[in-house]
């Protein structure tokens, strides 16, 4: 089979469409003004904490500040030993760690008003809401997500054989650094050291320049952008056989 990615861009938006045996297989576009902003990495400013909410308000830059619940503050929950099990694994499409039913948990033992911290945006603002963020850190790759917050290592529910799951998580815990965690995406099922490892690679150098860049950014900072459409269509296809990529 033969496949092909056509690229076009103007001033409205980006147009990407994979083309099989020359017929149209799947259309994608993002529109220049409507760009998703999940994802992306900032360096934020706690301007104030609810208690009887547990939850608090970071300024990250953008027009309205961002909502930190507690439940959301992971890397420092895991010290408690309330972090999820693999099982809460990232799905394809749906790739976030799931809510946990916790122990209560006190936000002002955790943060303090004018504390800088590092977080990620989880959910989009909608109407008057702001921003849902989470200090957990994930970096997604063809095969992984580390998570360099967390020991947490989990595999994608699609990967549904005992066997594979077993071999999967002792082989990526081999690999990681210590003190840091993965999910392998469904993508990763079959796949062995070395696909594992260039992945990895990529994914610490990322983090890498992120730890770099937000130890010298005064907050609010945005400090990673979040890959575009055709960037992460790209990394998804370019495995599976890719005959040629066209842009305009």
């Amino acid at each position: 089979m033969q496949r092909r990615i056509i690229v076009s861009s103007d001033d409205y938006e980006i147009r990407v469409a994979i083309v099989e045996n020359s017929k149209l297989a799947e259309y994608y576009f993002e529109r220049h003004n409507e760009q998703r902003i999940v994802g992306n990495i900032y360096k934020g400013v706690v301007t104030s904490i609810i208690p009887g909410i547990e939850a608090a308000f970071v300024d990250i830059g953008l027009p309205r500040n961002a909502f930190l619940y507690v439940n959301d503050l992971y890397p420092q929950i895991d010290e408690f030993g309330y972090f999820t099990d693999e099982e809460n694994g990232f799905e394809d499409g749906e790739e976030e760690i799931a809510d946990t039913e916790l122990p209560p948990l006190n936000i002002r033992d955790m943060l303090k008003e004018q504390q800088q911290i590092l977080v990620q945006l989880h959910k989009e603002p909608i109407g008057a809401k702001g921003s849902r963020i989470t200090t957990n850190i994930s970096l997604p790759g063809r095969y992984l997500v580390l998570l360099p917050s967390t020991k947490h290592i989990g595999i994608s529910r699609r990967i549904e054989e005992p066997e594979e799951r077993n071999r999967l998580k002792e082989l990526v815990s081999q690999l990681l650094p210590e003190n840091m965690g993965a999910i392998v995406r469904t993508a990763g099922k079959e796949m062995g050291k070395e696909e594992f490892g260039k992945d990895l690679q990529f994914l610490l150098t990322e983090w890498d320049k992120i730890q770099k860049k937000g130890e010298k950014a005064a907050p609010p900072a945005k400090i990673h952008q979040n890959p575009g459409m055709v960037f992460l269509i790209i990394r998804d296809l370019i495995a599976d056989g890719i005959d040629e990529i066209v842009v305009d």
